[in-house]
């Protein structure tokens, strides 16, 4: 199944309030295997996407119960997701481990920790499609490489739409789609869109030129 492999969704704002946004086009049309996706199911489109978020939820039951989120899994497969995603160890670390009771009325977790959480959710879902909204935004350093490192692992095999603001996060992307004000101005790899010189180019430097040192 393919939708868009390893491609990016470039914009100047990326705030991502659900996934129904996505169906809910003014022009044109999006295809999944040859299908628009109008003609398809909403319940079962959905079950084909795993979202991780840069702004995370939980809901106020126990970490094993949100990463099943409603799924009949074992504790077995909760604890091998988490395996994959890198976050059993940090997980076993809590006192109540996987039983550690979450969300409003339980403990607070720090954002890296939640988004980890979504990963292993997404991993125990296993989608055909996977939607990454800028999860690193506003973690340290190591806090980013960590989170990354466990999505580089679950993008694998995946048709994954990766929507983010910094071009370093995405630049090895097979498709890079530039997006400004809700149009698409853009279009093609990190080097074709060096090569045009045109927004893409534009926004990598000044990303460039926000890490260089103030004088």
């Amino acid at each position: 199944m393919n939708l868009l492999q390893s491609s990016l969704m470039l914009s100047e704002n990326t705030n991502q309030k659900n996934q129904q946004a996505l169906f809910h086009l003014w022009k044109g049309e999006v295809l999944l295997d040859g299908e628009n996706i109008k003609n398809l199911k909403l319940e079962w489109l959905m079950s084909q996407i795993g979202l991780v978020t840069q702004e995370p939820t939980l809901l106020s039951l126990s970490i094993m119960d949100n990463i099943a989120y409603g799924r009949d899994a074992t504790s077995f497969q909760i604890e091998d997701a988490a395996k994959t995603a890198h976050a059993h160890t940090f997980i076993s670390s809590l006192e109540k481990g996987y039983d550690t009771q979450v969300g409003r009325a339980g403990l607070s977790l720090t954002k890296e920790q939640k988004i980890r959480l979504l990963v292993v959710r997404a991993v125990l879902s296993n989608p055909c499609i996977l939607l990454i909204d800028e999860v690193t935004s506003g973690l340290d350093f190591e806090a980013e490489r960590s989170v990354q490192e466990a999505l580089d692992l679950l993008m694998l095999g995946r048709s994954t739409i990766i929507i983010a603001r910094r071009i370093s996060l995405i630049k090895n992307a097979d498709f890079i789609a530039v997006m400004q004000k809700g149009r698409l101005m853009e279009i093609g790899t990190h080097d074709e869109l060096i090569a045009s010189d045109g927004l893409y180019a534009e926004l990598l430097r000044c990303e460039e030129a926000a890490k260089l040192p103030k004088r």
